[in-house]
């Protein structure tokens, strides 16, 4: 049957065009098939009655070459008379074959509006080729319509944690194959949908290394599961993880690239992202000495906050509670810790805490009326326990 227009630019050979473009999975034949290229142009420019009468006489053998041009679409034709032969004569082999390819070609929009419209067109042909699995073509329709299929995916493999041996066995039960492009999606973007407990397994160098790899679009996904998913207290757990956001991404709270970088952000994470900025603030003004008594001990509090700095010109630490604001002073010389209520602090502490230098602080806080005064002795986590209880501060 002869098309009505066939145009006369499209006149590369598809061996040239696949020379420089090659195709992951096309076959030989389709390479350097320039007959094939003719044919496909010719149907590609029928009209809707014409490619309805020519499906159905179309060789097995060019359906075969159909299936494996499409994904890739190297001579830019138009796809809606070639989608149209395919659903006219998709069979099982056809559509194994298309499950197949469609692994390394998954986020191809083309391709999976043709899948979605295949397992609806033909309800028996799915089951054949998803048996022995956990796909079922409800399940892989809902993939297909995903935003992000590798995080549809993997959040379904996810949920067999314990009934299967490792991820990539579960990502095999859903006919994944690891080494397809979708099998390593998958994986690469595995902190980006995982659960609480695989983020707590993964120590924090460890998940400092992934993350850095990550581009802006991933670090947005893991950032919001992370923050979504884990308690504040455990987020001390993750220091390096924290420093490595702040300095490649978000910057620290109060800044312009902080508020850009959240500004699609519900209140609540914010709120999570800043108690974690505080952890990293207490290891900070220790210079993140583990084994000092009063890192251990402030980052206990961390939940209890509005806010945490480090006023580095008096080398100090400002925890700020609800009604109360603590001054810590961070140099191994220990001194002695104050407590203000908010309202004084603000009007006479915290410009000193910025301006004046640590000797200097410390004479004018020991000199000025304070609400409390606790020394670093003896047991003096216990006493300054005790008087934050008894004065509600920590409620």
């Amino acid at each position: 049957m002869k098309s009505n227009y066939t145009p006369r630019k499209l006149n590369i050979s598809l061996g040239e065009i696949s020379q420089k473009h090659p195709l992951r999975s096309a076959p030989p034949e389709y390479k350097s098939d320039q007959e094939f290229a003719k044919i496909l142009r010719r149907w590609a420019y029928m009209s809707e009655g014409e490619i309805k009468a020519e499906a159905p006489i179309i060789p097995p053998r060019r359906i075969r070459q159909l299936i494996e041009y499409i994904n890739g679409n190297v001579l830019g034709l138009p796809l809606q008379n070639l989608k149209t032969i395919i659903r006219m004569r998709i069979t099982e082999e056809n559509f194994r074959r298309m499950f197949s390819l469609w692994l390394d070609t998954y986020d191809n929009k083309e391709i999976n509006s043709l899948l979605s419209a295949i397992v609806q067109d033909h309800p028996e042909i799915p089951p054949a080729v998803f048996k022995a699995s956990r796909l079922t073509s409800d399940v892989f329709l809902d993939v297909l319509k995903s935003d992000n299929i590798p995080i549809a995916v993997g959040k379904r493999c996810v949920l067999l944690r314990g009934q299967v041996e490792s991820f990539k066995r579960a990502l095999q039960e859903y006919k994944v194959s690891p080494e397809s492009s979708l099998g390593k999606a998958c994986i690469e973007n595995y902190y980006c949908y995982c659960d609480k407990s695989a983020y707590l397994r993964t120590k924090d160098q460890d998940l400092k290394r992934i993350v850095s790899r990550y581009n802006e679009n991933q670090i947005h996904l893991y950032l919001r599961n992370f923050l979504s998913l884990l308690d504040i207290q455990e987020f001390k757990n993750f220091y390096l993880v924290g420093k490595y956001l702040i300095e490649r991404h978000t910057d620290v709270s109060g800044t312009n690239r902080f508020q850009k970088f959240f500004n699609a952000y519900p209140q609540n994470l914010v709120i999570k992202y800043r108690r974690w900025l505080d952890y990293i603030t207490i290891r900070d003004s220790f210079r993140n000495n583990l084994s000092d008594e009063r890192l251990i001990f402030w980052s206990d509090y961390v939940p209890y906050t509005e806010d945490i700095h480090m006023a580095m010109t008096s080398s100090s630490l400002i925890l700020k509670f609800d009604q109360y604001v603590i001054v810590e002073f961070t140099e191994q010389t220990m001194g002695a810790l104050y407590v203000y209520e908010k309202a004084d602090f603000e009007r006479r502490i915290r410009h000193r805490t910025r301006t004046m230098k640590n000797s200097e602080l410390r004479s004018y806080l020991y000199n000025s009326p304070y609400v409390e005064r606790i020394i670093h002795n003896g047991n003096w986590q216990g006493r300054t326990r005790r008087y934050l209880m008894r004065n509600r501060i920590t409620k």
